[in-house]
C-alpha cells in the first residue's frame, strides 16, 4: 500500500490558477474565490470579537476592584509603583505651606509592628486640608496609594486622590514618634 499523495499546501492554493495564496479569502493573480469553507471566515471575526470582549473585561474588573490591604512588613522592592492600601494608627502629621496655600501632606502610619510615610502633593493636600480631612495623630485609617519603595529602604504610599483616605475606627493613642520614613521595629 502506498500514501495517497497529498499536496504540501492543500487548501493553500488557488483552485482556478493553482498558485500559492496562503490564507487569502480571493486570489491576488486570478482574483477567484478561495472556497474556502465559510466557517473559517466567520471563525476569525468570532475570534476577534471574542479577544475584544475579553479585553473589555479585563479592563472593568481591573478598573472596579479594590487593591490588596498589605502589612507594612509584607512590602518589598518588587512592590515599586504597586497600588495597595494599608491600615494603622496615625503617629504624626506634617505639612507644607507655600503662599498660604498647603502643598503637601504626610503622615506617618503605624501598622502592627511597622511604620510607612503616606504623602500627598498639591492638589489633593490642597482638598485634604480644605475638607478638613487630614488625619489626626492617634486616630485609625485605611489608605490606598501608590507604594515607592527607594533603593534605601525607605517605603512611601503616596496618595493620589483625596477619597483613597478612610477613617477605621478609634485606636487611641499612637506608640511611636515620626521617623525619616525608614521602616523600623514599634518598641513593646
Amino acid at each position: 500500500m502506498t500514501a495517497p499523495e497529498t499536496e504540501p499546501f492543500q487548501g493553500a492554493t488557488c483552485p482556478g490558477c493553482d498558485r500559492f495564496i496562503g490564507p487569502a479569502d480571493a486570489c491576488p493573480y486570478c482574483g477567484a474565490d478561495s472556497a474556502k469553507a465559510p466557517i473559517l471566515r466567520h471563525l476569525r471575526y468570532a475570534a476577534l470579537a471574542l479577544a475584544a470582549v475579553g479585553l473589555l473585561f479585563l479592563y472593568l474588573m481591573a478598573r472596579h476592584s479594590e487593591p490588596p490591604l498589605v502589612r507594612v512588613a509584607e512590602v518589598s522592592s518588587a512592590m515599586n509603583f504597586a497600588k495597595a492600601r494599608v491600615a494603622g494608627v496615625v503617629a504624626g502629621v506634617t505639612g507644607g505651606r507655600r503662599g498660604g496655600e498647603t502643598n503637601y501632606v504626610a503622615f506617618y502610619l503605624l501598622d502592627e509592628d511597622r511604620e510607612i510615610q503616606v504623602r500627598a502633593y498639591r492638589d489633593v493636600a490642597r482638598e485634604l486640608a480644605e475638607t478638613g480631612r487630614i488625619p489626626a495623630r492617634g486616630s485609625r485609617v485605611e489608605v490606598t496609594g501608590d507604594l515607592r519603595v527607594a533603593a534605601d529602604g525607605r517605603i512611601r504610599l503616596n496618595l493620589l486622590s483625596s477619597d483613597h483616605i478612610r477613617p477605621a475606627g478609634n485606636a487611641g493613642p499612637a506608640t511611636a514618634a515620626p521617623t525619616d520614613g525608614r521602616l523600623r521595629k514599634r518598641a513593646p
